[in-house]
């Protein structure tokens, strides 16, 4: 049942896949590697730390999560975090 059910989505299953191994697996840390120079290494850090703040928000409308008391005070820490490591 489960192997027919795959063997019918292979198409969108490879197209996943694919996706998911070059957009995580390569092209992420390639570009990453290639801001640094540009950005720096503070503010590339503090992109890093924003990433699940940023993946977070866009959980609500998209997902129609609702974060927990705990997760809003997370994202909390983590904006305060970054706006005091970016004060000069």
């Amino acid at each position: 049942m489960v192997i027919a059910a795959l063997a019918r989505n292979i198409d969108q299953i490879s197209l996943l896949m694919l996706t998911q191994g070059v957009g995580s697996g390569v092209a992420s840390p390639l570009l990453y590697s290639m801001a640094i120079p540009h950005l720096g290494v503070m503010r590339c850090a503090v992109v890093g730390a924003l990433a699940l703040v940023v993946a977070s928000l866009l959980a609500v409308p998209t997902l129609g999560e609702i974060p927990t008391s705990i997760s809003v005070a997370g994202i909390g820490l983590v904006a305060a975090g970054v706006m005091l490591a970016n004060r000069r």
